[in-house]
């Protein structure tokens, strides 16, 4: 294993990376089971950059992680020394869940979407068919309102075309699936009863269908009721004393 020689606060490397994996698995014996919520670089300790930059040995590069076992539930926090190939702490995070990583979240998504009770509710808000692709979802943490697991609220939103960069405008009310991540198993959903669903499109792009301001609502570029224009106009060819600085980088007592 090649230790990045960059500065020692430096990012790990993608064989860094690589490596890591392979000796939290390789010391630990972590199975496929296990999942990385987080992994980076474990910074070194404020004494231990002086005495780098002041001649002293290099930081030795080490790797934080953040693990879940999805079998039993159970996480921990753990760093692991690169150069020497071995895990220097391990602590475990009883009754505490890491954030939701984002392979966590589609494949959340996923497991909800293929549930039957899921789909019947939305087919009762007429939402069938290809009209189900346009279905966003998204798990959220439940707080204290569940217990028993890792367990997750997915909500819904629709899209208004495939396109449709604003799945957020549309939601599906009073719809909740309530989630296992570790198993990925829908517990329950949750259906109190359809809402209508927001008819029109809320497309942010170019101005989803307004014009544009012309300035004369304030904000950059307007005017104010001194007739002053303001600082940080939209001109290329803005100067430093249109925006209320002096030639020296100094603020103006007028900003």
């Amino acid at each position: 294993m090649v230790v990045s020689l960059a500065h020692p606060l430096d990012p790990l490397t993608a064989d860094e990376l690589s490596h890591a994996v392979d000796v939290f698995r390789g010391e630990r014996g972590l199975g496929e089971e296990t999942r990385f919520i987080n992994l980076e670089l474990d910074e070194p300790e404020k004494a231990e950059l002086r005495a780098w930059r002041d001649g002293g040995a290099r930081p030795s590069r080490r790797a934080f992680a953040v693990l879940l076992d999805t079998a039993s539930g159970m996480a921990a926090e753990a760093v692991a020394d690169l150069e020497a190939g071995t895990v220097v702490r391990w602590t475990s995070l009883e009754g505490q869940q890491p954030a939701i990583s984002a392979d966590e979240f589609f494949a959340a998504a996923g497991a909800v979407k293929r549930d039957p009770r899921y789909r019947e509710a939305l087919a009762r808000r007429g939402i069938e068919g290809d009209a189900i692709d346009l279905v966003h979802i998204e798990p959220w943490a439940t707080g204290m309102f569940e217990t028993g697991g890792r367990l997750a609220r997915a909500l819904s939103w629709i899209r208004s075309a495939a396109d449709d960069p604003n799945p957020y405008a549309r939601p599906i009310g009073r719809l909740i699936a309530v989630i296992d991540l570790s198993s990925m198993e829908v517990v329950r959903v949750d259906d109190h009863g359809a809402l209508p669903l927001p008819q029109q499109a809320w497309d942010y792009r170019d101005g989803g269908g307004a014009p544009y301001r012309d300035g004369s609502g304030g904000g950059c570029g307007s005017v104010s009721r001194t007739g002053r224009a303001s600082c940080c106009t939209r001109s290329a060819t803005r100067t430093a004393e249109s925006c209320g600085r002096s030639a020296t980088g100094r603020r103006s007592p007028s900003w």
